[in-house]
């Protein structure tokens, strides 16, 4: 066996290998609770920045692969009232073909008094 085809190889194992590996990251991350949570911390930290009052962002289930399902958002402004909340959130990922997103969601709207 020559060197070239020991380089190549020994690089096609490292390149499978390291694929091995960043598809198990993200079925650890996306698949787990302790994935799901940080997600989920991770989201909230990016949009408390961006909106005036408190957000609420519910359980989380299912997977990157499955599709993930959010089970309720709130926002509130800074007087504590709701100015945002919905029921589950599901994003799908059908097998076989791209990812995609299809919300699902109801919108309740009161009226001040």
């Amino acid at each position: 066996m020559t060197s070239r085809l020991k380089i190549v190889i020994g690089s096609a194992i490292i390149l499978v290998g390291l694929l091995v590996i960043v598809i198990l990251s993200v079925i650890g991350v996306t698949h787990t609770g302790f994935g799901q949570t940080r997600v989920r911390q991770m989201v909230l930290t990016m949009l408390e920045g961006n909106v005036k009052g408190k957000i609420f962002i519910g359980h989380m289930s299912g997977g990157f692969f499955t599709g993930v399902t959010i089970d309720s958002v709130e926002i509130r402004d800074d007087e504590d009232s709701v100015f945002f909340a919905s029921g589950p959130i599901t994003g799908l990922t059908p097998s076989g073909s791209e990812p995609r997103t299809e919300f699902k969601y109801s919108i309740t709207r009161e009226r001040a008094q």
